[in-house]
């Protein structure tokens, strides 16, 4: 969806971006086409989203064939993605239930575009899983991006990056701007 399609849906809906709720809505197609190489999806796959809003991301998912989970804190999003997408769906608040109704049973990646108010919470959460996701693919806030990749020894090093770096090999693949 670009940005006009992303109006039409929010004002059908009657909605608009919750800055409690840290929500950005995804208009970059280049950066839903990267995630979907980033993450090598294929039909075999189940794959998590955390806050789909508007679908952008979450159309793309589908159409690799994946099995999707998504978490939809906003009710009115919430019944937007389940009446227009064939994923499961539930309305909560994915610190609650940061890999939705799924069970984690069997291997899973995780491609979103975080809620900014939740991304370091939520990723502690998703570390503490039984089963680690094989990949993510998270288009986050630039601090957080920053945070989660220092290094030992400078000061935005600390145990979120610790524990990250030690379960991932980590990337800073791209930067999206606001348009």
């Amino acid at each position: 969806l670009d940005l006009s399609q992303t109006r039409k849906i929010l004002a059908h809906l009657g909605a608009c971006p919750n800055r409690k709720l840290g929500q950005n809505f995804l208009i970059n197609a280049r950066f839903v086409q990267k995630s979907l190489e980033w993450a090598q999806l294929n039909s075999e796959d189940v794959v998590v989203e955390i806050g789909p809003g508007c679908g952008t991301l979450t159309g793309a998912l589908v159409e690799t064939g994946a099995q999707v989970f998504a978490v939809e804190k906003d009710a009115c999003f919430f019944r937007y993605i389940q009446e227009t997408f064939p994923i499961s769906v539930c309305n909560e608040d994915a610190l609650q239930f940061p890999i939705g109704t799924f069970d984690g049973s069997k291997s899973y990646k995780i491609v979103a575009n975080l809620p900014y108010a939740i991304a370091s919470v939520w990723l502690d959460f998703i570390l503490e899983q039984v089963r680690l996701p094989e990949c993510m693919v998270l288009l986050v806030q630039k601090e957080a991006a920053n945070r989660w990749l220092s290094k030992a020894g400078t000061k935005n090093f600390g145990a979120l990056s610790v524990n990250l770096q030690a379960a991932y090999s980590l990337a800073n693949k791209c930067c999206v701007g606001k348009n």
